[in-house]
Protein backbone atom coordinates (compact mmCIF):
# COMPACT_ATOMS: atom_id res chain seq x y z
CA UNK A 1 0.00 0.00 0.00
CA UNK A 2 2.80 2.87 1.12
CA UNK A 3 4.27 2.60 -2.66
CA UNK A 4 1.05 1.87 -4.73
CA UNK A 5 -1.04 4.82 -5.61
CA UNK A 6 -3.62 2.94 -7.34
CA UNK A 7 -4.50 0.63 -3.88
CA UNK A 8 -4.23 4.48 -2.28
CA UNK A 9 -6.84 5.94 -4.34
CA UNK A 10 -9.41 2.73 -4.45
CA UNK A 11 -9.18 2.52 -0.79
CA UNK A 12 -12.06 5.43 -0.59
CA UNK A 13 -13.91 3.74 -3.45
CA UNK A 14 -17.36 2.31 -2.37
CA UNK A 15 -18.82 1.16 -5.55
CA UNK A 16 -17.36 -0.77 -8.36
CA UNK A 17 -18.34 2.19 -10.78
CA UNK A 18 -16.14 4.12 -8.28
CA UNK A 19 -13.22 1.92 -8.51
CA UNK A 20 -12.65 1.98 -12.38
CA UNK A 21 -13.21 5.51 -11.99
CA UNK A 22 -10.08 6.18 -9.55
CA UNK A 23 -8.10 3.91 -12.09
CA UNK A 24 -9.06 5.37 -15.17
CA UNK A 25 -7.75 8.97 -13.21
CA UNK A 26 -4.72 7.48 -12.47
CA UNK A 27 -3.78 5.23 -14.95
CA UNK A 28 -6.20 6.35 -18.43
CA UNK A 29 -7.28 3.11 -19.26
CA UNK A 30 -8.42 0.07 -17.29
CA UNK A 31 -8.41 -3.79 -18.07
CA UNK A 32 -11.74 -3.62 -18.61
CA UNK A 33 -11.59 -1.16 -21.52
CA UNK A 34 -9.59 -4.94 -23.39
CA UNK A 35 -12.40 -6.57 -21.71
CA UNK A 36 -15.28 -4.55 -23.27
CA UNK A 37 -13.72 -4.13 -26.78
CA UNK A 38 -13.08 -8.13 -27.00
CA UNK A 39 -16.56 -8.44 -26.13
CA UNK A 40 -17.88 -6.27 -28.91
CA UNK A 41 -15.30 -7.83 -31.67
CA UNK A 42 -16.68 -11.50 -30.57
CA UNK A 43 -20.13 -10.13 -30.59
CA UNK A 44 -20.13 -9.13 -34.39
CA UNK A 45 -18.68 -12.30 -35.51
CA UNK A 46 -20.62 -15.48 -36.35
CA UNK A 47 -20.47 -18.08 -33.62
CA UNK A 48 -20.01 -22.05 -33.70
CA UNK A 49 -19.43 -24.51 -30.70
CA UNK A 50 -16.26 -25.80 -31.50
CA UNK A 51 -16.23 -29.68 -31.07
CA UNK A 52 -14.79 -32.03 -29.06
CA UNK A 53 -11.73 -32.86 -31.80
CA UNK A 54 -11.23 -28.82 -32.32
CA UNK A 55 -11.22 -28.39 -28.73
CA UNK A 56 -8.63 -30.64 -27.79
CA UNK A 57 -6.45 -29.73 -31.35
CA UNK A 58 -6.37 -25.96 -30.28
CA UNK A 59 -5.52 -26.62 -26.69
CA UNK A 60 -2.87 -29.08 -27.62
CA UNK A 61 -1.16 -26.26 -30.36
CA UNK A 62 -1.35 -24.03 -27.77
CA UNK A 63 0.19 -25.95 -24.83
CA UNK A 64 3.03 -26.51 -27.32
CA UNK A 65 3.68 -23.00 -28.01
CA UNK A 66 3.23 -22.13 -24.79
CA UNK A 67 5.51 -24.79 -23.67
CA UNK A 68 8.26 -23.09 -26.73
CA UNK A 69 8.49 -19.81 -24.27
CA UNK A 70 8.80 -21.26 -21.07
CA UNK A 71 5.43 -21.50 -19.50
CA UNK A 72 4.72 -24.37 -17.11
CA UNK A 73 0.55 -23.24 -16.25
CA UNK A 74 -1.98 -22.13 -17.85
CA UNK A 75 -5.68 -20.72 -16.98
CA UNK A 76 -8.67 -22.72 -17.65
CA UNK A 77 -10.00 -19.34 -18.84
CA UNK A 78 -7.30 -18.84 -21.14
CA UNK A 79 -7.51 -22.40 -22.84
CA UNK A 80 -11.47 -21.03 -22.86
CA UNK A 81 -10.29 -17.75 -25.26
CA UNK A 82 -8.11 -20.37 -27.44
CA UNK A 83 -10.27 -22.69 -28.40
CA UNK A 84 -12.36 -20.35 -29.29
CA UNK A 85 -15.64 -20.53 -26.36
CA UNK A 86 -17.85 -17.48 -25.58
CA UNK A 87 -18.58 -17.95 -22.18
CA UNK A 88 -15.61 -19.75 -19.36
CA UNK A 89 -17.00 -23.08 -19.55
CA UNK A 90 -14.22 -24.43 -17.18
CA UNK A 91 -15.90 -27.96 -17.43
CA UNK A 92 -15.64 -28.38 -20.79
CA UNK A 93 -12.00 -27.50 -20.67
CA UNK A 94 -11.56 -29.95 -17.59
CA UNK A 95 -12.91 -32.85 -19.78
CA UNK A 96 -10.39 -31.66 -22.62
CA UNK A 97 -7.24 -31.74 -20.54
CA UNK A 98 -7.80 -34.71 -18.22
CA UNK A 99 -5.02 -35.58 -16.16
CA UNK A 100 -3.33 -32.03 -16.28
CA UNK A 101 -5.62 -30.01 -14.80
CA UNK A 102 -5.19 -28.78 -11.03
CA UNK A 103 -8.62 -29.64 -9.53
CA UNK A 104 -7.78 -27.37 -6.83
CA UNK A 105 -7.31 -24.09 -8.63
CA UNK A 106 -8.18 -22.79 -12.57
CA UNK A 107 -5.37 -23.74 -13.76
CA UNK A 108 -3.58 -26.56 -16.48
CA UNK A 109 0.24 -28.25 -15.90
CA UNK A 110 1.87 -27.66 -19.39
Amino acid sequence: MAINRVAQDLMGTQSFVDAEAVTRKRCVRTELDHERRKAETLAQKPYQTPTDDEIRTRITAHQTRARERGATLVSLRRLGEVVGLRTYEPAIIRTAIGNRGIHSVPLCRL
